[in-house]
């Protein structure tokens, strides 16, 4: 339990891996934006799973590149209210963020303002 609640739902997020001006569209077009699998969530996962949970990974950086590659998002903030219906429609009761990187905060920010009484936890 978490706060008086029962966690059955857990959502796992690999953030966006970009700085605060976003994602450079045309080194995504070029092919030139580099990513990795989130592995450490995929570990996490399985273990959760092995105990009941049930878990979804949101790969959110793998998201935005094909979102922007395919044309279907020109700015940021598309890529991200996608990102934040996906999490809310899977209905979590906790939602894990891996923080590599810094720029993590604005991502927790909105999510824990978008799914009320959810606990965000975020960690490397």
């Amino acid at each position: 339990m978490v706060l008086g609640k029962e966690i059955k739902r857990v959502a796992l997020i690999n953030p966006f891996q970009v700085t605060s001006e976003g994602y450079d569209n045309e080194v995504i077009l070029r092919k030139g934006q580099s990513t990795e699998l989130p592995l450490g969530l995929a570990y996490l996962s399985a273990y959760l799973k092995r105990y009941g949970y049930e878990v979804k990974i949101f790969d959110a950086h793998m998201a935005a590149i094909k979102g922007i590659a395919l044309g279907r998002f020109s700015r940021m903030e598309e890529a991200e209210d996608e990102l934040l219906d996906s999490v809310r429609d899977f209905r979590p009761d906790l939602v894990g963020i891996t923080c590599p990187f810094h720029y993590i905060y604005k991502t927790a920010h909105r999510i824990a303002g978008r799914i009320t009484g959810c606990p965000v936890v975020n960690g490397t």
